[in-house]
């Protein structure tokens, strides 16, 4: 890690799924470091870029063995260099979701909306009822 961080941990409260932990895992692989997520409902421990534990109960206690990297001197330069790059490709990225986002609302709000032709019309009242 180019701050000199040794091991993550990640609280959490939100996804619970595969994908997540696919998530958990790469985070691990990419800075070659232990990951702990505690999530509601997800225990997950990442060790030597593998998944070591993992525990789907909303109670319980999960163990897992970590290999604490030993300590690195922090790389300031080479950390900005990686944050710029990360903040460039992440305004372009953030964009394009919520581009998609918009998208797919749009497209699910026209799955919704009724043609006028099957909207039942009113029927006009009778003369009488007329004033």
């Amino acid at each position: 890690m180019l701050d000199g961080a040794r091991y993550l941990i990640i609280p959490a409260f939100g996804f619970r799924s595969e994908s997540q932990d696919k998530a958990v895992l790469s985070r691990g692989q990419e800075n070659r470091v232990p990951v702990i997520e505690a999530n509601v409902g997800v225990t997950l421990v990442v060790d030597g870029g593998k998944i070591i534990a993992v525990d789907r109960r909303e109670d319980g206690i999960t163990f897992g063995r970590i290999t604490i990297p030993p300590a690195v001197k922090p790389q300031p330069k080479q950390r900005e260099q990686v944050e710029r790059k990360f903040l460039k490709w992440r305004k372009g990225e953030m964009q394009r979701r919520l581009q998609r986002r918009r998208q797919r609302l749009q497209r699910e709000q026209k799955q919704k909306t009724t043609p006028a032709e099957q909207i039942p019309q009113e029927k006009p009242l009778p003369d009488t009822a007329r004033g």
